[in-house]
């Protein structure tokens, strides 16, 4: 899918066992609100879903302590430990949350996270390579 290979290497997204892979094929295959690029769902939606996504498999969310709603088929504003302003993610709250992995550099693509926050969440989970 062309509109994710803005934000992670094509070699990533083939890799159908890298985070990147799995947040691709959620994304294109599983998600009920992305694909077929159901009317309503723009571009920005699609890649900050991609990214969340990316962020899930990176740091193992099958293990996380509450990991309610995400990848589901509800608005990433709903999913638990996400906060959103006029559905753009601008918080995220992985703090005890048993997270275990690395931070995908795709994290950095979300604007909308400021530079305290990525912070927060390198001191609380390791090492950010954006």
């Amino acid at each position: 899918m062309n509109l994710l290979s803005s934000v992670s290497s094509e070699g990533a997204l083939d890799d159908e066992e890298s985070p990147q892979g799995k947040a691709s094929l959620w994304v294109t295959i599983d998600d009920t609100i992305s694909p077929p690029l159901q009317p309503g769902t723009n571009d920005d939606q699609i890649i900050q879903r991609y990214v969340l996504a990316a962020f899930y498999y990176a740091t193992s969310g099958d293990g996380w302590t509450n990991g309610n709603g995400w990848l589901g088929s509800s608005n990433e504003c709903e999913w638990v430990r996400v906060d959103c302003s006029c559905d753009v993610v601008t918080v995220l709250e992985p703090y005890a949350n048993n997270l275990d992995g690395s931070i995908p550099t795709e994290l950095g693509s979300l604007d909308s996270l400021g530079k305290d926050e990525l912070l927060l969440i390198y001191i609380d989970i390791g090492p950010l390579s954006i």
